[in-house]
């Protein structure tokens, strides 16, 4: 006699499809070792690809920085620089009113440790600094250094420079005068 969902092995037919079995212990090792040979394989390229992306980051920051000092050197009426210490991968900005109480202190930052700063040609100020300075008109001072290098592992690098109207600093790859990567 047949039951009305069936007979019994049509019970236990349905019952092994409805729970699909476990994966084996051979099957677990194949995907594993397909898994290791992808990331052997993808892992150079995906160094690169952040190494890179270090660089292109920490130019955009520096960049923030002098856009910051010129806007504060504006909007509080007193110069402003930023400073560089290349033999320490720090920079940063401050204050050139001494006799303000009320100013805030300055930001002081550190390059990645892949980076570190190159410069051909600098003006030094009086006290053997590397600045950029910037005057309540917004202008930025004649004496402050017009181009420096961030540099990744001398491989890649890209140039912070003033731009042809001496007005902002802006990120360049090396060589290319008139090409801005991202301002």
């Amino acid at each position: 006699m047949t039951s009305q969902i069936g007979t019994d092995e049509q019970r236990c037919s349905l019952g092994r499809q409805a729970h699909p079995r476990g994966i084996t212990l051979i099957e677990l090792i194949l995907v594993m070792a397909l898994l290791t040979i992808v990331a052997a394989v993808s892992a150079p390229h995906l160094t690169h690809f952040l190494s890179g992306r270090v660089l292109t980051e920490e130019c955009a920051r520096f960049i923030a920085v002098t856009r910051h000092a010129r806007s504060e050197a504006i909007s509080r009426g007193v110069p402003t620089e930023v400073w560089i210490d290349p033999d320490k991968g720090r920079y940063g900005f401050r204050y050139l009113a001494a006799e303000r109480d009320d100013l805030p202190v300055g930001r002081n930052y550190q390059l990645n440790r892949a980076l570190h700063f190159r410069l051909e040609e600098f003006v030094a100020n009086e006290t053997d600094s590397i600045t950029m300075l910037f005057w309540p008109d917004g202008t930025v001072d004649e004496s402050s250094i017009e181009r420096i290098a961030i540099v990744c592992d001398e491989e890649e690098e890209l140039e912070i420079a003033l731009d042809d109207a001496h007005a902002h600093y802006a990120i360049r790859k090396p060589g290319d005068e008139n090409r801005i990567c991202r301002t």
